[in-house]
């Protein structure tokens, strides 16, 4: 920060700069990638041969510096986006035997398309292309399209570059109002270091020819552009064929000589072209039902058959597991086995595994896994035969067999990271989560609705909740209502890397915040764990149209974005839910669908359309006790309740549930109401503020038998007499909700409206919800809980808060309502904040049910 901001002030002094933004580049076309890639390079190092020369570079006409990158630095956040390629030809023809006869092509890679990457602060500080925390913005360079800005040592992009053989000088395209350097490696091997850039300004473009690099055979490469000091922006890079012209390698740049190319697996060999495969006695077809990409590969009406794989180069990662993915329509009795040639080394049809179709479940993919052979792991140089093949034999005739989702698992590490929390009994609420994915909730020190182990020692193992890599961890400390205390402290490894205790009203100036309620303390960290399993990739297909919403759930919490949607995840199991919505006023739809999902053995693809949704999942008995008089002890009149308003009460209860309530909820809860008879010979003695005891009526009314037999308990009552004028004293339309009682007089109802939804209902009933929300499952329900609208940027004259507040409802009860940690108490934004902390609502109430709290 120091940095820009001397730099900003002698620029301001010299009259050179006006305030703007951080950088600028070229995209290559279409929508930025959605999906979420852990940035994780495991590249095998080949013998290099480097020789230093002059560094040229082409400068753009210099134009007026207008910017200077943000400066704000928080603690590094992960994830990535594109699998994509960059290719100078297809796959098929890199996995050809005669691809080395084709002509090395140009291939420019724009910054803005990375398939992995670091970065230091966690939001995209440009606002543009891709939702992750890379720094993207329009740039102004020829050419149009976007950048990668606001670059600081240690970040660094990762793309996966497909080269055919030949030589190739490196370009970029980059730009630095101060003296910023970067280094470029590919496959791990380092191609040059600190190579110096200063231009005119961050959107005054230069282009710079820093290395050369010889490629033997063709594959795809992993590239990676780090900086290394300074600050850098980057447009694009280019890799150009060296045909022998002026700008030959050795008079540019450092040349690095690749002498072979060790393919990524999963990146040439798969199921998504039927040009990479051979079957005897049948043919293969590609199919749209799939576990993940775009395709799969399909086999019709089999009996016995060979499909083989086309020869492809030398692999690395091979890993210690092959998997792939299964789908078998009807019964059949016989085998499925998997083998692998490599002729040159005098490997043939070696016998990976033997599966019995019987074991194979019918009609839905099932995972299957080989074993690699040390043979095929130890394998080295170059070689360009190896084959895979699946022979199936088969008594009876298949009708359909269809497989996808190729994959190679690494051994697991005999030596795992540990990552440990320990949170004290003090803490008020604290909330971790991890990638943005998964999350651990703690109250008073419990912790909340888990699959872990209990803590050993008074530490938890959270180490489920990483992958191998860097990871992005929230610490966020919640004060819950008139204290602040918090007591946390995380170790890997047996090394503490945060600890972090603020006692009850401690007023230290490292536990000052002024909030008194709400995110008090709000921490990132990026926690690098190399000795866990990598992550898996879950796919969710879109299921919906125009007309319809859908919000996505892993593990029940929510995760924000768009479908369909790609999220990466730490190895395990996971239910995944679908909320399906459709909101119009006074037709409100609403439906969830939900699946269980197993990512130990792979990747997966969760598609819910042709699924029957959930339907109800929990019922909550609801009774409305009308008491026939209500003495005001501030008048000593009495109100009088007649029996023909009972009717009325129900309907609308009745139309509160049909048209909100049961949309809002997904359709996943259900309202049991009913009329209890009149209570008559106990009077409700109450005051003008409507204040009395619950429990203590009841007792009097011999009825404490309804606490156990409802779990919602409507008190209602009259503050109009015998004669049906209104008593003066009474005081006004009133209702208020407590451990699942609720007080609601005749003035609060809408007599002219009988067959309408009542807002007031919706409200009070919400207020059961969120007391069960916190005080049984134990989550946070936001800054002033159900009165906290305005506060999250709800209003109800707004859009967002829509009709009576249902907006504001809906969202909640479906833990949409995502909450900032600037959120104060009083302050209403009028908008919903951009950045969200983490999201609160009723959800788990309303999927899981309400118990009893009186």
């Amino acid at each position: 920060m120091d940095r820009y901001l001397r730099v900003l002030s002698l620029l301001l002094i010299s009259g050179l700069v006006s305030c703007g933004g951080g950088g600028g580049g070229k995209s290559a076309g279409g929508q930025p990638p959605s999906s979420l890639t852990p940035a994780n390079s495991s590249s095998t190092a080949s013998a290099i041969s480097s020789t230093p020369s002059s560094l040229s570079s082409v400068t753009s006409s210099p134009e007026s510096l207008s910017s200077i990158p943000n400066s704000s630095v928080a603690a590094g956040v992960l994830s990535s986006a594109s699998s994509s390629v960059l290719s100078s030809s297809s796959v098929s023809d890199i996995s050809s035997s005669n691809s080395s006869a084709l002509a090395a092509r140009e291939v420019i890679v724009q910054a803005e398309d990375y398939n992995r990457y670091f970065d230091s602060t966690p939001a995209n500080e440009g606002g543009s292309y891709r939702t992750d925390a890379v720094d993207i913005e329009p740039v102004s360079d020829v050419g149009g399209g976007y950048n990668v800005g606001w670059g600081t040592p240690g970040e660094w992009l990762e793309y996966e570059v497909d080269l055919l053989p030949g030589t190739y000088t490196i370009s970029t395209r980059v730009a630095s109002a101060i003296t910023g350097s970067y280094s470029l490696s590919m496959d791990g091997v380092t191609l040059v270091s600190n190579v110096g850039i200063t231009t005119a300004g961050w959107h005054s473009w230069a282009t710079q020819r820093p290395a050369t690099v010889i490629i033997s055979t063709a594959g795809v490469h992993t590239f990676r552009f780090a900086i290394a000091s300074g600050g850098v922006n980057i447009n694009w890079i280019k890799f150009t064929p060296n045909t022998g012209s002026s700008s030959s390698a050795s008079s540019i740049s450092n040349t690095v000589t690749l002498p072979y190319s060790k393919i990524n697996p999963h990146l040439l060999f798969g199921f998504e072209r039927t040009g990479l495969w051979t079957a005897s006695n049948t043919s293969v077809q590609l199919s749209s039902n799939r576990t993940q990409g775009d395709y799969a590969l399909s086999l019709t009406n089999i009996t016995t058959t060979k499909i083989t794989s086309a020869a492809i180069n030398s692999f690395k990662n091979w890993g210690a597991q092959m998997g792939m993915d299964i789908y078998l329509e009807n019964a059949a009795v016989g085998t499925l086995a998997i083998e692998a040639s490599v002729p040159s080394r005098n490997i043939h049809n070696l016998r990976l595994s033997t599966i019995d179709l019987a074991d194979i479940p019918l009609k839905k993919f099932t995972g299957i896994t080989a074993a690699i052979p040390q043979a095929l792991q130890d394998l080295e140089g170059e070689y360009t035969d190896l084959a895979f093949s699946l022979v199936i034999s088969s008594a009876s005739v298949i009708s359909n067999l269809t497989l996808d989702n190729i994959r190679f698992v690494p051994a697991i590490s005999p030596v795992q990271d540990k990552v440990e929390i320990e949170v004290k009994g003090n803490t008020d609420i604290l909330y971790v989560i991890v990638n943005d994915v998964v999350r651990e909730v703690w109250r008073s020190g419990q912790l909340r609705r888990s699959k872990l182990s209990p803590p050993v020692n008074g530490k938890l193992d959270i180490s489920a909740l990483f992958w191998k890599g860097a990871n992005s961890v929230k610490v966020i400390g919640i004060n819950g209502k008139n204290r602040n205390p918090i007591d946390v402290q995380l170790w890997v490894n047996g090394q503490s890397i945060f600890s972090k205790y603020c006692a009850e009203y401690d007023y230290e100036p490292q536990c000052l915040a002024d909030n008194p309620e709400g995110i008090r303390h709000r921490y990132y960290l990026t926690v690098n764990t190399p000795n866990l399993p990598e992550p898996q990739k879950l796919e969710v297909a879109p299921t919906v149209d125009a007309q319809w919403g859908a919000n996505l759930y892993i593990n029940d919490m929510y995760i924000p974005g768009s479908m369909p949607a790609t999220v990466f995840l730490p190895v395990g199991s996971y239910k995944v839910g679908l909320g399906k919505y459709r909101d119009e006023h006074l037709n409100y739809q609403g439906n969830f669908f939900e699946q269980d999902v197993d990512l130990r053995n792979g990747n997966a693809l969760v598609n819910f359309a042709g699924l029957q949704p959930l339907g109800v999942q929990n019922t909550v008995k609801i009774a409305i006790l009308p008491i026939k008089y209500a003495l005001y002890s501030n008048t000593n009149l009495t109100g009088v309740l007649q029996q023909s308003e009972l009717a009325g009460y129900l309907k609308q209860l009745e139309m509160t549930y049909n048209i909100w309530t049961k949309p809002f909820s997904y359709g996943l809860q259900q309202w049991d109401m009913s009329v209890l008879p009149m209570v008559e010979n106990v009077t409700l003695r109450t005051n003008s503020n409507q204040d009395f005891s619950p429990e203590a009526f009841l007792s009097d009314a011999g009825l404490q038998q309804l606490r156990a037999q409802y779990q919602i308990i409507i008190f209602a009552f009259s503050v109009y007499n015998q004669n049906g004028a209104r008593i003066d004293g009474a005081g006004g339309a009133g209702a208020w909700a407590g451990n699942g009682f609720i007080s609601m007089n005749n003035a609060t109802q809408w007599p002219n409206t009988p067959n309408a939804p009542h807002p007031v209902f919706t409200h009070e009933i919400l207020h059961v919800y969120e007391q069960y929300q916190r005080d049984i499952y134990g989550f946070y329900n936001g800054l002033e809980g159900l009165h906290g609208a305005e506060e999250q940027g709800y209003l109800e004259t707004s859009p967002i808060g829509e009709l009576y507040w249902l907006g504001w409802y809906k969202d909640f009860m479906r833990n949409t309502v995502g909450e900032n940690h600037t959120a104060r108490l009083g302050i209403q934004p009028g908008v919903i904040p951009a950045e969200q902390d983490l999201f609160i609502g009723t959800f788990e109430t309303t999927r899981y049910g309400l118990g009893f709290l009186h």
